[in-house]
């Protein structure tokens, strides 16, 4: 083989490397960028005492997002044995953005439980953003509330 017919040799595996690498990335490019991981984010555990949520205090615990989509949000609550009343509205936001707000009834939630919260779509696009959950007691209770 001359040096002329070897770099058409090269030329041609160069060339259908190239179509195969793009037309590769086009068919199924989203398992690139896109992946599904099953990890999640442990529940942080607590270095001082929450304050009690009565009407008018708020709660709010900034982290870093380090996954790209948020399917639920898994909160602890507890009532310290007695009885709760009102409502309390959890916020997700990212920055000034609400993304997700949630209304419980106080009465609904159970003793040391466990609350997820499950946003109708997921949220997409937060790695590495900071993102703010909000807790605030609100003492009166909504007629929409009521009628679910």
């Amino acid at each position: 083989m001359t040096k002329k017919d070897l770099r058409k040799v090269f030329t041609i595996a160069f060339l259908i490397y190239t179509v195969f690498a793009v037309s590769f990335y086009f068919l199924s490019g989203d398992q690139l960028k896109y992946r599904t991981v099953n990890d999640s984010i442990a529940i942080v555990e607590a270095d001082s005492v929450t304050p009690e949520l009565v009407k008018g205090v708020t709660i709010s615990q900034e982290f870093k997002n380090p996954v790209d989509n948020i399917d639920n949000i898994a909160l602890v609550f507890t009532k310290l044995y007695r009885e709760g009343k009102g409502l309390l509205t959890v916020d997700l936001l990212d920055g000034n953005t609400l993304l997700y707000r949630k209304v419980f009834d106080v009465d609904q939630i159970p003793e040391q439980h466990r609350v997820y919260l499950q946003p109708e779509q997921s949220l997409k696009d937060l790695k590495d953003k900071q993102q703010e959950i909000v807790d605030k007691a609100i003492e009166e209770r909504a007629e929409e509330l009521r009628k679910e």
